[in-house]
């Protein structure tokens, strides 16, 4: 029921995600990835020769495709925890430790990943120094006594990002 209401909800904010993605997330549009596979067969391949385009987000937010991209650049408007573990206590306690340290609910997005784990997105109005996201993060995951391997963040350095699945779909 719930995730029926959500899945409306972006169906009828396709138009207004669509931007808000190109606003905050993409970095790089003639670089992404895409998904291949379901389940425990989940495959991401990188797409180079082709521009990525609202018409293809549109298609990642009506569950046709799932997309990912690289962030390129020194700064960024988004830092998320990448959650490797299913049980809902960590993205709680990690949701709670960053409200203790000035964030509000609002500005903190959570979704699950698929069959590993979660994803929990902040974002920002204006570009961050990565370094100073990673910094964040890292001090974050210390506070929570978590490994880097349980919690990764994205982007986690200015050069070479690593990929990252956009919102809004699972890897299932």
């Amino acid at each position: 029921m719930k995730q029926d209401l959500i899945e409306s909800q972006i169906q009828l904010r396709k138009q207004e995600l669509t931007l808000k993605i190109n606003e905050l997330i993409l970095g790089e549009r003639k670089r992404f990835i895409q998904q291949y596979g379901k389940y425990e067969s989940v495959d991401y391949r990188t797409v180079a020769n082709q521009t990525l385009t609202d018409v293809q987000i549109e298609q990642h937010l009506a569950g046709s495709m799932t997309l990912g991209c690289f962030y390129k650049g020194s700064h960024s408007k988004f830092l998320v925890f990448d959650i490797d573990v299913k049980d809902p206590a960590v993205p709680l306690g990690l949701i709670q430790l960053i409200k203790n340290y000035g964030f509000q609910a609002e500005d903190i997005h959570l979704e699950e990943s698929g069959t590993k784990g979660w994803h929990l997105w902040l974002f920002f109005q204006t570009p961050i120094r990565i370094e100073l996201l990673v910094s964040f993060g890292d001090f974050i995951r210390t506070q929570l006594g978590v490994s880097k391997t349980n919690i990764e963040l994205r982007p986690e350095k200015p050069s070479n990002s690593r990929r990252h699945q956009a919102p809004f779909r699972d890897s299932s």
